[in-house]
């Protein structure tokens, strides 16, 4: 938390230069550019936002303007400001998120923010590196926007921009990350040339391009990898499952039907010496001898296929009705088990088998989700060897998440860049459905992502998206071996520049500081420990039947054994009860006569 909040005049920001015979309109060019003034004030001010409204929720800094008091963006400014301060001692640094601007004191480590009442864009003269003077104008009095596009240290703060954003990051101040991100790609190199007119220095973007470029009019290169595109699987753990057949009537099958048909003529026994017990006190002989010269079995069939209900069988008590019924219910869950489920009985379950390399990837029947289908099919189409992947290619993880963003009030807006997923309002059946696919994708597809150089070391990566009401979703993916290719950020010279040494020594700082290193660790989610552990996908169907699944069937069959019994007692008591009532009333009946 800020221990206090000052007030920062924007006289203090003025400068006193003249202006030069050029005035440069850089409204947008100062978010990428760092200047200066009279004052010895080294102004930056950080783009990533939303440069054309400040008021929208995307913009980091009307986010972080509302959040600011939070000890997050409080903590990232401070390790921000540290950092200037090693680089460009002896200036007062002032670091501008949209127009909030603040300071830091090193001596008393605080942080001075710009006063609230000054809401307008600067309006002051700066110089840049150069000492070249230029204006920063009111944006809504740009009308033709011409980028000042200032001197190689335009690279030095589009790195310490991200810099900044790295720390907020890991802070929670800000979350972001573009977990399917592959850009367009351009038939050749960009070259944006920097500096004044007529300057020999160029600086070359790589990262937009992808390209391999030809350093031999170089005199001088640096690299430095920050990104890969790779592509990531889930773990075969968390995969839907596969069957694989194996021989029939092997150990197991066999065990299967022994104890199925162990348990069919058993309660077929029962079933009928209880019956012939009956018998013999309700029939004649001869029809008592009919009875068990007659299989029960061909006379439930028989039942069946005539559709008369066997009397001989049940004869005239309910016991005997209820124990077929449960002897029918018991026979066809078996029988359907043995007929529809004959070919799931003779398969086995295993995992899919870890996805380990590009060919791996190729032989399976995973699809590969990205953004842009066309822009990833003519990225892959540069790899003979891994041509078929074009095929695999999809977005519908991208179409699901977007789909959920499509009202147009302020406080809802599309998801692709899964920042703060949790912020918004939705609601309904369509937010739990998209949301419910997204899952189903997420869980058993690949994925092409742009991932930071460092993370290629670690054969895990861990995925966490934000749901709405501040739910989660958690997956666990598996690093394929081989990425697709390196994306660095190379800075490079003509021959014979005189920025050579200075570039090098600039660029040296950064690498022994470090912080080209922290930029990749923290600026994206991955790794992160989760409180929870990951949940295994469901299995799909179908899948092979065990001992589990005659489970019911076995239970309806005892309870309804046990309720025919009580049955069978009680009807077996009431009819004695009944016999020797009439036996009584034929005794008093014979004292009469």
């Amino acid at each position: 938390m800020c221990e206090e909040e000052i007030t920062l005049s924007l006289t203090e920001l003025e400068g006193t230069s003249e202006l030069a015979d050029r005035n440069y309109n850089v409204t947008e060019g100062l978010y990428n550019n760092p200047i200066w003034n009279s004052n010895n004030l080294l102004i930056f001010v950080l783009n990533n936002f939303d440069q054309n409204d400040s008021s929208s929720n995307t913009s980091l800094g009307a986010y972080c303007k509302k959040e600011r008091d939070i000890a997050g963006m409080h903590d990232a400014l401070v390790l921000t400001f540290k950092f200037f301060w090693r680089f460009f001692r002896g200036h007062k640094t002032v670091i501008c998120l949209a127009i909030n601007c603040a300071r830091y004191d090193p001596f008393t480590q605080k942080i001075v923010w710009q006063s609230d009442e000054d809401n307008e864009i600067f309006d002051f003269s700066v110089n840049d590196l150069h000492g070249k003077s230029m204006r920063v104008v009111d944006q809504s009095l740009v009308e033709t926007k011409g980028l000042y596009d200032g001197s190689f240290e335009f690279s030095l703060a589009d790195i310490i921009s991200n810099i900044f954003i790295s720390l907020e990051s890991s802070i929670n101040c800000r979350f972001d990350f573009d977990f399917v991100f592959l850009q367009e790609l351009n038939p050749e190199p960009n070259y944006y040339e920097a500096g004044h007119k007529g300057a020999d220095f160029h600086f070359l973007n790589l990262v937009a391009t992808q390209d391999t470029v030809n350093l031999q009019r170089f005199d001088h290169s640096i690299g430095v990898e920050s990104k890969a595109t790779c592509i990531i699987t889930p773990h075969s753990e968390f995969m839907p499952q596969l069957l694989v057949g194996f021989k029939s009537f092997t150990f197991v099958v066999w065990i299967f039907i022994l104890i199925s048909a162990f348990a069919f003529f058993l309660m077929q026994y029962f079933f009928q010496r209880l019956q012939y017990t009956v018998f013999q006190k309700m029939y004649t002989e001869a029809d008592a001898s009919l009875y068990e010269s007659t299989s029960s079995l061909l006379t439930v069939y028989a039942y069946f296929i005539c559709g008369s209900p066997p009397t001989l069988l049940l004869g005239r008590f309910i016991t005997g009705k209820i124990l077929f019924l449960i002897f029918s219910c018991f026979a066809s869950i078996i029988s359907t088990l043995f007929l529809s489920g004959m070919t799931t009985l003779l398969t086995d379950r295993v995992q899919y088998p870890e996805i380990n390399s590009l060919e791996d990837l190729a032989a399976s029947d995973l699809l590969v989700q990205t953004l842009d289908e066309n822009s990833a099919a003519r990225y892959l189409a540069h790899f003979e060897d891994i041509g078929e992947l074009t095929a695999k290619l999809t977005s519908s993880m991208a179409w699901y998440i977007n789909s959920i963003f499509e009202s147009s009030t302020d406080d809802k807006r599309f998801a692709g860049e899964m920042d703060n997923f949790s912020r918004t309002g939705l609601e309904g059946e369509m937010v739990k459905h998209v949301m419910m696919n997204t899952r189903t994708i997420t869980a058993a597809d690949a994925i092409l992502v742009s991932i930071p150089s460092l993370w290629i070391k670690h054969n895990s990566i861990k995925l966490k998206i934000w749901l709405p009401k501040g739910g989660e979703m958690k997956y666990d993916y598996h690093l394929i071996e081989e990425c697709l290719t390196r994306n660095p950020h190379s800075f490079s010279f003509l021959k014979n520049m005189f920025l050579n040494d200075l570039f090098e020594g600039k660029v040296a700082q950064f690498m022994e500081s470090g912080h080209v290193k922290k930029i990749v660790e923290s600026f994206y989610p991955l790794g992160i420990t989760f409180d929870a552990d990951l949940v295994p996908a469901e299995d799909g169907e179908p899948r092979p039947y065990g001992m589990d699944d005659l489970q019911s069937a076995f239970i309806s069959l005892i309870v309804g054994l046990f309720l025919s019994f009580l049955l069978f007692v009680g009807e077996l008591l009431a009819d004695n009860l009944q016999n020797w009532a009439i036996f009584k009333r034929f005794i008093r009946l014979k004292t009469f006569i």
